[in-house]
């Protein structure tokens, strides 16, 4: 059984800074962890809204 990964791109100001998965980016990558945070926390805000 063959499985793929997304490919995650990070473009930084129109520049490709970094790429790889997304368990990759998280351990590797300030900038794309600190994106992922920020969802986070837009999310975790929405759902104590809707609460």
């Amino acid at each position: 059984m063959v499985t793929h990964a997304r490919v995650v791109v990070v473009i930084d100001k129109g520049q490709m800074v970094d790429m790889g998965t997304h368990q990759g980016l998280v351990e590797s990558s300030v900038l794309y962890l600190s994106v992922c945070e920020l969802q986070l926390d837009k999310v975790q805000s929405i759902e104590r809204i809707t609460a």
